[in-house]
């Protein structure tokens, strides 16, 4: 009996740790900051993703490095709000289906830098494969 509560709480140990290492917890994408531009200052196009020798995908995670959790992917041709960066990564603001959408709520100023709510998805890419197509 004393075996089986030491594994069991062995497992759930591993569990816990595992979520931490892996990247668990989201960072979120922050937007705002100032009254003279849009509350996300830029747009991007995923674009140079190779579908034969490559994923053909890019990998959306909830912080700014491979080590968060994948939550979405997104493919050439998307395009996202970039909103703000962490080294090689952006935070992106998107919807569902690759086009933009006015109701993303981040396309006119918002005076306090504030975690972006919702509605639309957001998260972070790497900024290899995103190209700037307005600011």
């Amino acid at each position: 009996m004393l075996i089986r509560f030491f594994i069991a709480g062995l497992v759930a140990g591993i569990f816990l740790a595992s979520n931490t290492v892996l990247g668990a917890e989201r960072v979120p994408v922050m937007i705002g900051g100032d009254t003279d531009v849009d509350a996300c200052g830029a747009v991007g196009e995923v674009r140079g993703l190779d579908d034969f020798r490559g994923d053909g995908f890019l990998s959306v995670r909830k912080g700014p490095g491979s080590q968060y959790l994948e939550i979405d992917r997104l493919h050439n041709g998307d395009q996202v709000y970039l909103c703000n960066d962490r080294g090689n990564w952006a935070g992106i603001i998107y919807s569902t289906g690759g086009n933009l959408s006015a109701s993303c709520n981040v396309s006119s100023s918002i005076a306090n830098k504030q975690s972006y709510r919702g509605p639309c998805k957001s998260g972070w890419a790497y900024m290899k494969w995103l190209k700037l197509i307005a600011e």
